[in-house]
């Protein structure tokens, strides 16, 4: 990460940050590449009674952050102490230094020797990591490329690839797996040859088409989907959005899909009394509150007071406890806040796809618009009788 922020490289693989852990460290990540299972190394005496610890203290790599941002979402009342690597973390976990270590399940093959010989083994934590590229901020023809370049790839053949190297023999020599594989590797590094070219030529030719003037800049900042105040893609990005989600139902796909409409009430009372500064960081507030309340939805905004988070999967499936957590939150940060852009007053609508009713998900849409102006109307009318 500080060679990303030193210019030193384009870009870091693997990265879990939300957005604003991004912004705040001057980094944007693409979209997910893939996710794994997280697993926890714990000592094989341990690994029936793990979950049931009172204290758990984690040995983490020195100068990862993905996985002090995995323990803070996932395990806020967990402890970290960092090491050097990998195996001096499981030797911590051995000494009883740590309780375990937390690794994905694509490289616990590659420390499985390790942990026989000190007596550790692996333990599910029932919760996935998303994988993103990192890009520094600013850098959007990178950052357009990359996005592409994962809506590209399908995650099976990801998956495939991973799978494929985590379960070889550890001891294989150097020699034995490029013999045994020579093929796979020629392809890998035609295909990785190939991938530098024509980002090679893409930035030729994006570069000579921003010299000719401001309608080319213009075409190509429109190309970069996310916003550039909040950092969540824009309007465009969620009309590309639904429209693959859409095909998706079309095509007779099986899942279960929720949007959600967003409106930050008196952000024009705000701009009009203290300045549209302060307007800006109501909207960067809200948008956070949205974005860390629906983690693991996709946030947008799609208008100069307007988000919508698109649900699927664990989200989905929490949308009632979630709606409350939304509502409860933001009443409680708006009733400590002292300043009216650190408040937070928020209107939801939320309409659930159906396949009886919408004849598509922009059937949804609208629903929850209604829904999200029709809360909107009671909530100002409560203000009005308080």
């Amino acid at each position: 990460m500080t060679a990303l922020k030193n210019g030193e490289i384009d870009c870091m693989f693997p990265a879990n940050l939300t957005t604003y852990d991004g912004e705040q460290m001057g980094v944007v990540m693409s979209h997910s590449m893939m996710s794994t299972e997280m697993l926890a190394v714990v000592r094989a005496s341990d690994q029936h009674s793990f979950f049931q610890q009172d204290k758990v203290i984690v040995a983490v790599n020195a100068g990862n952050p993905n996985y002090d941002l995995f323990l803070k979402e996932q395990f806020p009342d967990w402890d970290s102490d960092h090491f050097t690597d990998t195996p001096t973390c499981l030797q911590a976990v051995a000494d009883g230094k740590a309780d375990c270590v937390i690794v994905s399940n694509y490289r616990y093959n590659n420390i499985s020797e390790i942990c026989d010989k000190l007596k550790l083994t692996a333990v599910s934590t029932g919760v996935d990591m998303d994988y993103c590229f990192a890009i520094k901020d600013g850098n959007t023809v990178l950052y357009s490329i990359m996005t592409k370049a994962t809506s590209i790839v399908p995650t099976s053949v990801t998956h495939s690839a991973l799978n494929f190297y985590a379960t070889e023999d550890s001891k294989v020599t150097f020699g034995e797996l490029i013999r045994d594989n020579l093929g796979i590797i020629m392809s890998v590094v035609s295909a990785v040859l190939l991938l530098l070219l024509i980002l090679a030529i893409r930035n030729v030719k994006l570069m000579r088409k921003t010299i000719k003037g401001k309608k080319e800049l213009k075409d190509l900042n429109h190309r970069v989907n996310y916003d550039a105040l909040t950092s969540v893609r824009n309007k465009g990005a969620f009309t590309e959005y639904i429209d693959n989600v859409q095909s998706r139902i079309s095509s007779g796909e099986s899942f279960s899909v929720a949007v959600g409409i967003f409106d930050c009430n008196d952000l024009k009372k705000i701009n009009d009394k203290y300045g549209h500064e302060k307007g800006d960081e109501y909207i960067k507030n809200a948008c956070h509150f949205i974005c860390t309340t629906f983690r693991r939805s996709a946030v947008f905004r799609i208008g100069g007071d307007e988000f919508a988070a698109v649900l699927m999967n664990d989200d989905f499936e929490n949308r009632d406890n979630l709606v409350d957590i939304f509502t409860n939150e933001q009443e409680a940060i708006s009733a400590s806040a002292a300043d009216p852009w650190n408040q937070l007053h928020i209107a939801l609508g939320l309409a659930v796809f159906s396949a009886d009713s919408d004849k598509s998900l922009n059937d949804t849409i609208k629903r929850a618009d209604e829904i999200m102006y029709e809360n909107k109307r009671v909530w100002k009318e409560s203000r009005k009788q308080s």
